[in-house]
């Protein structure tokens, strides 16, 4: 008898005494085993009530399973712009946990979204990994997400001078002003959906 439940896979064998047995594999490796059964019948049900008690502690991650879908939650949750600036960041690298370890060492920055996080999981009682979940995300928490949207008036003069600061600045200025890299990248991708609104509204000097 061959049994599978998650990681785990079980066989109950008859050894040369005429004997049962029964062993449980982890991922290929060989994890625990039981013997001295009379029969066959006997060997499978405690297989069976290993495998039964393997799977009530399945649900317990790792600190490492747990962080990586952390991880997996912040990427989904991020904007397009965020994602763009944090993969630059790290080289182009193209992997997400280079993003994700990054961000993590990116100190207040990580600390404030991790509070939220945190806040969030359990106020809609999600787990870790929730965003890659059939149904995604929950209708509160995806308002909560949206783009804020912004709109202001400017006359003439203010509106081409704001233009001319769009196109002025530079990598240099925005990073004196931010705390680190990542939040200059994040500067700069505002500033560029700053400048194609004013380009829109006929404001593009050149």
């Amino acid at each position: 008898m061959t049994t599978t439940i998650h990681h785990y896979r079980g066989e109950s064998y008859q050894v040369p005494s005429g004997q049962w047995a029964w062993v449980i594999y982890r991922d290929g490796e060989d994890y625990c085993r039981g013997a001295g059964y009379e029969d066959e019948a006997d060997a499978e049900e405690a297989l069976c009530d290993q495998l039964a008690e393997l799977d009530q502690g399945f649900t317990e991650t790792s600190e490492t399973e747990q962080d990586d879908l952390i991880g997996m939650d912040w990427w989904n949750l991020s904007s397009d712009a965020a994602r763009r600036a944090w993969m630059r960041y790290v080289g182009g690298t193209g992997r997400v946990v280079d993003a994700w370890e990054a961000f993590k060492a990116s100190g207040d920055t990580y600390q404030t979204w991790r509070d939220w996080y945190d806040v969030i999981t359990e106020e809609y009682d999600r787990q870790p990994g929730f965003t890659s979940l059939v149904g995604g995300i929950p209708e509160p928490l995806a308002t909560k997400l949206a783009e804020v949207k912004i709109e202001f008036h400017l006359d003439d003069t203010r509106a081409l001078a704001l233009a001319q600061l769009v196109k002025r600045i530079g990598w240099a200025e925005m990073r004196q002003n931010a705390v680190d890299d990542a939040e200059c990248y994040h500067m700069r991708d505002a500033i560029d959906v700053l400048g194609r609104a004013l380009a829109e509204a006929g404001y593009a000097p050149r």
